[in-house]
C-alpha cells in the first residue's frame, strides 16, 4: 500500500498532526470567516484542539461575518 507520507522523514505521523505541528510554528494563527458554512463535528473539534494548543503560547486570531442574532427582549 503507497501513501503520500512515505517522502516525509516522520511516516508515523497523520495529516492532521502534520497539520497541527505546521500551524503551532506560526506567531500568529488567523482563521477567517468561521462559521460561514456549516462543519461536521470532527472539524470543529480539529478547531478546537488549535485553539487548545496555542492557548497562552500563540496568539489567535478568528473572524467571521455572521451577525450576531437579534435581541428578543
Amino acid at each position: 500500500m503507497s501513501d503520500n507520507y512515505s517522502k516525509h522523514p516522520d511516516t508515523t505521523a497523520s495529516p492532521d498532526t502534520t497539520a497541527s505541528r505546521r500551524i503551532m510554528r506560526a506567531d500568529v494563527i488567523a482563521i477567517d470567516d468561521i462559521g460561514l458554512l456549516p462543519v461536521a463535528a470532527e472539524t470543529a473539534e480539529a478547531l478546537y484542539r488549535v485553539v487548545d494548543a496555542a492557548y497562552e503560547k500563540r496568539s489567535i486570531a478568528l473572524s467571521s461575518n455572521l451577525h450576531p442574532p437579534a435581541s428578543t427582549n
